[in-house]
Formats: C-alpha cells, sequence, structure tokens
C-alpha cells in the first residue's frame, strides 16, 4: 500500500500461509483484506523479536515441526517460560492451528 515490491523477514517463517495470503492481497489491490493479515505478521514478528530472535524462530519452527537444530553459542536458547510464552504467542494468533506443520 506504500509502494513496497516485496520483503523479507525471517521472523515470518513459521507461517508462510499468512505470509502468501498477505502478498496476494496486496498484489491485488485488496488493502481491506490486508490490514489484518499485516497486523497478524507484525504480531508475530514482535513476538518473535521479543526475546532472543534466533532462538525464538527457532524454537517457533520447532514447535509447526520444522526442527532446524539449535542456536550457537553465545546465544542463548530460550528457557522452558519463554517456550511456553511462545507457544501460548503462535495460539493466539492462530499461527499453529492455521499453518501447515513438518516440511
Amino acid at each position: 500500500m506504500l509502494g513496497g515490491a516485496g520483503w523479507f523477514s525471517p521472523s515470518w517463517r513459521p507461517a508462510p500461509g499468512l505470509v502468501r495470503s498477505l502478498y496476494e492481497a496486496c498484489r491485488d489491490g485488496d488493502y481491506a483484506a490486508a490490514l489484518p493479515l499485516q497486523r497478524r505478521a507484525s504480531s508475530l514478528g514482535q513476538l518473535v523479536n521479543d526475546r532472543s530472535p534466533a532462538a525464538s524462530l527457532k524454537a517457533a519452527l520447532e514447535l509447526m515441526g520444522r526442527p532446524v537444530g539449535g542456536v550457537r553459542l553465545p546465544l542463548p536458547s530460550l528457557d522452558e517460560h519463554d517456550k511456553e510464552a511462545l507457544q501460548a504467542g503462535l495460539e493466539d494468533l492462530g499461527i499453529l492451528s492455521g499453518e501447515p506443520h513438518g516440511w
């Protein structure tokens, strides 16, 4: 809507369906449909980036059935409390129920 031709955000990797729907809505000029999708995508990005971004992204992908391994030192992995908060956030955004699991 603001004139961008594309984007790349690793934070959105757990939600390929959301990203595709957002892209298609913008491509088609359907900004009424794009706005709530953009808000969900932005919330996902914030959720992943609130903690250690690399660790959160890897944990989110693991929750989606796409294990990519742990973070390398010196980065810390998420503790159980942060993993539970991440899972709850993904559930609230409809990512766990609405996106494909596995590879």
